[in-house]
């Protein structure tokens, strides 16, 4: 569910980045800005991810330990 969300997020980041890259008018600060904000995606991702991950876990245990 968040997987997908996450990755949808990333990929639509990178084609940014890229179609930025083609453009011979772009500033080299437009790009260290981009670069940015995928590295800030990237880690919001992988927190948003870990914390739902672990709480999915507990609450998974919590159903087998009830049976």
């Amino acid at each position: 569910m968040f997987g997908d969300w996450a990755t949808h997020v990333y990929l639509t980041a990178i084609e940014h980045v890229r179609a930025a890259v083609r453009r011979d008018d772009e500033e080299g600060q437009g790009m260290v800005e981009y670069g940015l904000l995928v590295a800030l995606i990237s880690i919001a991702a992988v927190a948003i991810i870990t914390l739902i991950g672990t709480g999915l876990k507990a609450n998974f245990q919590d159903v087998v330990n009830a049976l």
